[in-house]
């Protein structure tokens, strides 16, 4: 039987995994990999509008002012992602540009040999059939 997790030794990128398509802000860049990172702009200022770097946010309503005790300027920040930290428009959000991991290939990537219960069944027939009809949001509870 082959194991589904690569080793250690199968991957010299194995280490930078967890960093892969994240974008972080300076206070979570590791020390020993911190020249792999890109810095870029926490907000955009557009012509009409203001873009968030992390989350994407546009909405007006979704940016707040406050002071900054390191520059003593007003600046914006996103409360639209905040619950992963506060990052204000004269702080840089950092991105992975280091060596890309070697990721094992699969013959059935996202197989499954299994049968649901008759109430996980119900839950997957229901979320088909959110996503046929083109609804947007559908909350799902699993444990």
């Amino acid at each position: 039987m082959t194991s589904l997790l690569k080793t250690p030794q199968e991957s010299p990128s194995q280490e930078h995994r967890p960093y892969i398509g994240k974008i972080l802000l300076q206070k979570e860049l590791p020390l020993e990999l911190s020249t792999h990172f890109t810095k870029i702009p926490s907000i955009k200022r557009k012509l009409l509008y203001n873009e968030c770097q992390r989350c994407g946010n546009q909405k007006r309503f979704l940016f707040g002012i406050i002071p900054c005790a390191k520059c003593h300027q007003t600046h914006l920040y996103c409360r639209n992602c905040i619950e992963m930290g506060r990052v204000l428009e004269c702080e840089s959000l950092f991105c992975w540009t280091g060596e890309a991991p070697k990721w094992t290939c699969y013959d059935a990537p996202l197989s499954w040999r299994g049968t649901l219960t008759s109430a996980q069944q119900t839950a997957s027939n229901k979320l088909v059939e959110v996503i046929n009809e083109g609804k947007k949001e559908f909350l799902i509870w699993a444990v």
